[in-house]
């Protein structure tokens, strides 16, 4: 059973993190039609890290699959997704920096670190 590494990560009933797999893989790419923007920009004090660790318990989580080129093709998308939230967060909270990139090297046990 997985369990959630920081507050700002939801569960699912199964005790699974709530994740972009769930909009994902679950349903038919494209049919997302919330703005998570928002939803990101009004958390306070988000991190890389944070942003780090939801993407080791996304790997995580596409470890489960039996389609690994299917795993890795969700992957990528998580990152480009979370990439581009923590640049948009950046930005907002501070437009006169220049925002970093998260770094590719996740965390190898994501709910170690809680």
């Amino acid at each position: 059973m997985r369990v959630a590494v920081h507050a700002h990560i939801p569960m699912r009933a199964d005790g699974r993190a709530f994740g972009i797999g769930d909009a994902w893989i679950h349903r038919k790419p494209g049919r997302f039609a919330g703005a998570p923007m928002p939803k990101h920009l009004a958390l306070p004090g988000l991190t890389a890290d944070l942003f780090q660790r939801w993407l080791a318990l996304f790997r995580e989580t596409l470890a489960d699959l039996p389609n690994p080129a299917l795993a890795e093709r969700a992957q990528a998308f998580a990152q480009r997704i979370a990439n581009s939230l923590w640049t948009g967060y950046q930005i907002n909270r501070n437009p006169e920096a220049l925002p970093q990139d998260l770094p590719r090297d996740l965390p190898q046990n994501p709910t170690a670190q809680a």
